[in-house]
């Protein structure tokens, strides 16, 4: 089972139930794993390419799905932001439920800020303009204290911020519009143990 790198959350309302399911002729729905506290999905769909109203080839593309049940959230990965907001829009249609993109950047930049969180900021990338310059500037965070750090994120505005979530032995980064992405190396299971805390923390 492969996931893309990137996804991005959604809460939602209420429960759903999501089966293996055909959408239409060219859409489906594919359960990859049923567990306890989660799902894991696969929505698959043909792109017709067309030139001149001319049907000139077919694209076959998917977004992967990761469903936490009791959290009440879904991720969606994708390669392209294009793919995610389509199956975004067919799960409305599908679901009668209220469904969001949640803000994530905010929401783990107030838990960096706390005292009660498992992960250990890496890296944190910014721009800082001077004399009406940009100037791309990444920092290491190791050496900082806890006060240092906190001034960095609420003062500089990140673009990104790279993080170690110790428990899962994972890598992760964040960026400013909210995409969270995950190494090639990354397990299921560790991408699945990052998101259920994600999830904790903005259920």
């Amino acid at each position: 089972m492969i996931l893309e790198r990137d996804c991005v959350a959604y809460s939602i309302n209420s429960a759903i139930k999501i089966d293996s399911k055909r959408v239409s002729n060219f859409e489906e729905i594919e359960m990859l794993s049923d567990c306890i506290t989660y799902q894991i999905h696969r929505y698959n769909w043909v792109d017709p390419i067309r030139y001149k109203e001319k049907l000139i080839s077919k694209s076959t593309k998917s977004v992967s799905m990761i469903y936490f049940k009791n959290q009440l959230t879904i991720f969606l990965f994708g390669n392209s932001e294009s793919n995610i907001s389509y199956v975004e829009s067919r799960l409305k249609r599908l679901f009668p439920i209220h469904f969001e993109r949640v803000d994530l950047y905010p929401k783990i930049i107030n838990k960096l800020s706390s005292n009660n969180h498992k992960f250990n900021v890496i890296n944190i990338q910014f721009v800082r303009v001077k004399d009406n310059l940009e100037k791309w500037v990444s920092i290491d965070t190791n050496g900082l204290s806890k006060i240092e750090l906190v001034k960095i994120l609420s003062e500089e505005k990140p673009q990104t911020i790279s993080l170690y979530d110790e428990l899962n032995k994972t890598y992760f980064s964040v960026d400013v519009n909210s995409s969270l992405s995950f190494n090639d190396t990354s397990t299921i299971s560790d991408i699945v143990g990052v998101l259920e805390y994600v999830s904790l923390c903005i259920s």
